[in-house]
């Protein structure tokens, strides 16, 4: 494509240059006409002159002659053909003047039709060259479009990998199952063929009405003894079965008579009331910078309010994690959290606000004390980077997602991982969807979101939701009734879990976003939704009427990160600095 459009430009320009030589030497021409034109005035102008002398030579002489003799007159008959000389020499410039003035009147014609053309030339000159410019424009769009085609085809390509390699795993599976079934199926052959043997031998004795006389079942004609399709009879008379058929009739039963059982949780999984949220359901809409302050070294990737509000945390590239106490129009540094060989990706508290989790792209989860400041676990088993943590049922669990396309759930009692779901592409952020923490939601590179009940023992997906775009981040109110979904097409998507669709979206031309691990907010009341934009821009919707509520500027980077807590809102920005946006 690109050499098609140099090839273009060249023969255009060559195109131009024939053109313009067309006229260059008529213009050359010109030029030399109009300096013989100047030395014929010059020249005329010196004529008339020595005419103008030689009148009144002329006159002298007349004047002489007419009081003077003979040899006056040959002498004015000398100067008289002279004069006659001088006439006719005036007279043949005089025609070459008209002649050149005719001339200079015809080339001064063919000057503007030249001037004409040269200006009709110089409009399609800049119109061509405009036209390039936009197709230089759009040869750089198409390059663009082009690179993230490839990003997109690579990761196409991983997602196809990895669900080559579930399907992998599920035809072995059924595999499995087909030979399971297959040795059913002879079973059930031979238990029928017994039973028809059994029926015919019946309705035989029945026809012939003999009656049985008692057999010895040592004796060697005994036909149960040794017919090869009989089974030995039973104490209750009966056929006696083989323990491959009594586990197949076990199998049969447990199949067509189970039914799921009731789930009753024991008294030692009783899990622990969690705080109460009325502190936090009261939301005031932030308008006002608090404070601002330079928090790390690196870009601000996450941040997040405790429960109470009363603490804050915030993550950063610079693989640190600190926390800090807001006091007043200041936000003071409490302690660092270090431990981390990567750049955080995400945080969360506890319920109870003694515990802090960490995700980073060096693939690990971290669990820190904030009581000792200390890290308290190391989380491995990703392979690749771990871009978002949430706590589940009240903190003894917790869920993770990562770039390599899967999900995972963590024991951190136990300090292991539980169960791996395979969701096919690479997951940006998770979150809770009910009030015990047991089920969750991911959002996905492909713009689904997926649903899982971490109580069932399936290893993918529940069931999916597709929204308009790359999902980059999620968040819930405290019912967990909708979701917030942020996207790379520069929307905000609010999807009921209940009808399991979008219910609104909002846009606006001051939100752009910014990477796609952009972070938005969720008021805790859900009555309103906050996301920041590459410009550094705040901006805060309604969600029931759906009008812009605030588009306040404190940023000069682009925002990456959001958490609300009643009437305060934290946000981070690219350039290493956060604000604390209050509504007084």
């Amino acid at each position: 494509m690109v050499e098609q459009y140099q090839s273009l430009i060249l023969e255009r320009l060559i195109k131009r240059d024939a053109e313009v030589s067309l006229y260059r030497d008529l213009i050359q021409t010109n030029n030399q006409q109009s300096d013989e034109l100047v030395s014929l005035r010059q020249q005329t102008k010196r004529m008339t002159h020595e005419l103008s002398s030689l009148r009144r030579e002329n006159e002298d002489i007349r004047i002489k002659l007419e009081s003077g003799g003979g040899e006056k007159s040959e002498r004015f008959s000398a100067l008289e053909q002279k004069l006659f000389r001088a006439q006719e020499e005036l007279t043949e410039v005089h025609r070459t003047k008209g002649a050149n003035a005719q001339q200079l009147i015809n080339l001064n014609l063919a000057l503007q039709e030249t001037e004409k053309e040269k200006n009709s030339s110089n409009d399609l000159l800049a119109e061509k060259t405009k036209e390039i410019e936009s197709l230089k424009q759009e040869l750089e769009d198409i390059k663009q479009k082009y690179a993230d085609s490839q990003k997109s085809n690579e990761m196409i390509k991983d997602e196809h990998e990895a669900l080559h390699l579930l399907y992998n795993q599920t035809e072995l599976r059924l595999r499995a199952c087909q030979s399971e079934n297959s040795e059913m199926e002879k079973q059930l052959l031979e238990l029928k063929r017994y039973q028809a043997d059994q029926i015919e031998k019946e309705r035989t004795a029945h026809n012939m009405r003999i009656e049985p006389t008692p057999i010895n079942p040592s004796h060697p004609n005994n036909p149960a003894m040794t017919s090869t399709n009989d089974f030995p009879p039973g104490n209750d008379g009966s056929p006696q079965k083989s323990a491959n058929e009594r586990s197949f009739f076990q199998r049969a039963s447990d199949i067509f008579r189970s039914k799921p059982a009731a789930r009753s949780p024991s008294v030692e999984s009783a899990p622990e009331r969690t705080p109460s949220h009325q502190g936090c359901i009261y939301v005031r809409l932030p308008n006002r910078a608090r404070c601002k302050w330079r928090a790390h070294e690196g870009e601000v990737t996450s941040v997040k309010f405790s429960m109470s509000g009363d603490i804050l945390a915030t993550g950063g590239s610079d693989k640190l994690i600190k926390i800090w106490d807001p006091l007043g129009d200041k936000c003071v540094l409490s302690h660092t959290l270090h431990g981390s060989n990567g750049g955080i990706t995400c945080i969360d508290f506890d319920a109870h606000e003694q515990l802090l989790i960490a995700c980073s792209n060096d693939y690990a989860i971290r669990l820190f004390a904030l009581s000792i400041q200390r890290l308290k676990l190391t989380l491995t088993g990703h392979s690749g980077k771990v871009l978002a943590a949430r706590y589940l049922s009240y903190g003894s669990k917790m869920v993770s997602g990562s770039n390599d396309r899967t999900v995972k759930i963590w024991d951190l009692k136990g300090g292991s991982c539980v169960k791996t779901y395979l969701a096919g592409s690479s997951c940006n952020d998770v979150v809770t969807t009910d009030q015990s923490g047991e089920c969750v939601a991911s959002g996905h590179f492909d713009k689904k979101l997926r649903f899982y009940d971490t109580r069932s023992g399936g290893s993918s997906a529940n069931f999916e939701i597709p929204v308009r775009g790359r999902i980059t981040s999620l968040d819930t109110p405290l019912d967990k009734n909708t979701i917030l979904c942020c996207t790379k097409d520069h929307t905000l998507e609010i999807v009921d879990l209940r009808k399991r669709a979008v219910l609104k979206s909002f846009e606006h031309e001051l939100f752009r976003v910014a990477t796609d691990q952009c972070r938005c907010a969720y008021s805790p009341n859900g009555e309103y939704v906050a996301v920041g934009s590459m410009e550094g821009s705040l901006l805060v919707w309604d969600v029931v009427s759906g009008d812009i509520e605030t588009t306040a500027s404190g940023h000069k980077d682009p925002i990456l990160s959001c958490s609300w807590n009643g009437g305060s809102l934290l946000t981070g920005d690219k350039g290493k600095n956060c604000i604390l946006w209050t509504d007084t």
